[in-house]
Parts: structure tokens; C-alpha cells; sequence
């Protein structure tokens, strides 16, 4: 979920030249037939319709995982603000996480 959430917190900063950027990729553009900053476009103004749709019950599930993705960019901000200490603590736990997911 990592890019999207990315994606989720640029279109909500409405940040169309960083999701241009993130975006900026040949494969990309070879799969859609369009450019990195149609694709932006894409991605705002369906971000924008989600938002103001959120009182819509047919949208109401669409803007729970927006808050999500949201919610999981803050979460990183807050870990990038830790200690290295702190911040290796977290690694580990994720690493110990997968590998008994893994087992």
C-alpha cells in the first residue's frame, strides 16, 4: 500500500508535480497510452470526487481506506521524527513480523 498511500497524501496536498514524478515511469505510460500528468489529473480528480462524495453511502467505504492511506503516510512521517535507535527498534519489529508471517 506504500505508493498508493503516497499518491493518497499527494492528491490530498495537491501536489501534481510530485504525483507526476511518481508517476513518471515508460512502463507506465506504454499500459494507459497516457502521459504522467494525465494520469495526475486522473488521480486528483478522483481523489477530489471520493472527498466530496464521503456523505454518499456508495463512497462512504472509499473514503474509510483514503483515511487509511492517509492515516499510514502520517504514521511514516511520525517514524521518520524517532531516533535511529528508535527507528531500528521499528525495523526489527516489522522484520520479526514478516518473517513469522512467512513461517
Amino acid at each position: 500500500m506504500s505508493r498508493m498511500s503516497y499518491i493518497a497524501y499527494l492528491c490530498e496536498k495537491e501536489d501534481r508535480d510530485a504525483i507526476v514524478d511518481e508517476l513518471n515511469m515508460p512502463d507506465l505510460m506504454t499500459l494507459t497510452g497516457k502521459s504522467p500528468e494525465e494520469i495526475a489529473d486522473g488521480f486528483i480528480a478522483a481523489y477530489q470526487n471520493i472527498r466530496l462524495q464521503k456523505n454518499n453511502p456508495a463512497f462512504s467505504k472509499l473514503n474509510e481506506i483514503q483515511d487509511e492511506m492517509l492515516e499510514y503516510e502520517k504514521d511514516k512521517d511520525d517514524e521518520e521524527d524517532l531516533s535511529p535507535c528508535c527507528s531500528a527498534k521499528i525495523i526489527y519489529h516489522d522484520i520479526c513480523s514478516l518473517c513469522k508471517e512467512h513461517v
